[in-house]
């Protein structure tokens, strides 16, 4: 329904009419709107997320920035609304209770691999929103206009961004 109507218009009432539940249903498992999409933010986390450690078996760090944006976009593939949604929220911070946050916008899985790159001077830039644009949001781009994705040009298109932001 959120993403029906828009986040915005989104609302419990609307929520309860549609699901015909008494409109002080959702206030048995949430304070308000605020709580509700904050939990709603820590599942969809927990969906991307729940298996990122697995993907830092690279040999170095710089395999470990390939896996990593590797598995990031295998989950937007996967869980794209579940994606979405984070961006989403990361982007509209005031819709939500930040302290509420399993990491409260930390990221940290991903922090740390960043941290391990500019300790080891590999970056071409400290700015770590520079880098998610230059990685991130062409395969983004790509996932949103191509029908049928195909792995291996998501992968080489992966290496293809991560290699720009390498020394």
């Amino acid at each position: 329904m959120i993403f029906e109507e828009g986040i915005h218009n989104f609302s419990l009432d609307k929520m309860c009419e549609k699901a015909g539940v008494s409109s002080g249903t959702p206030y048995v498992y949430y304070k308000n709107k605020k709580d509700m999409l904050s939990q709603l933010f820590n599942h969809c986390y927990n969906v991307i997320f729940k298996k990122f450690k697995n993907c830092l078996n690279g040999k170095n760090t710089k395999e470990n920035i390939y896996n990593s944006a590797n598995y990031l976009l295998k989950q937007l593939i996967e869980h794209p609304k579940e994606y979405y949604y984070i961006e989403y929220i990361f982007l509209n911070r005031d819709l939500v209770n930040e302290e509420d946050l399993i990491d409260n916008f930390n990221f940290k899985e991903v922090k740390e691999i960043y941290d391990s790159a500019v300790k080891e001077d590999l970056l071409i830039t400290k700015h770590h929103l520079t880098l998610i644009a230059l990685v991130f949001r062409l395969g983004i781009f790509y996932i949103a206009t191509e029908r049928d994705v195909k792995l291996q040009d998501l992968e080489d298109l992966i290496r293809i961004s991560v290699d720009s932001v390498l020394k």
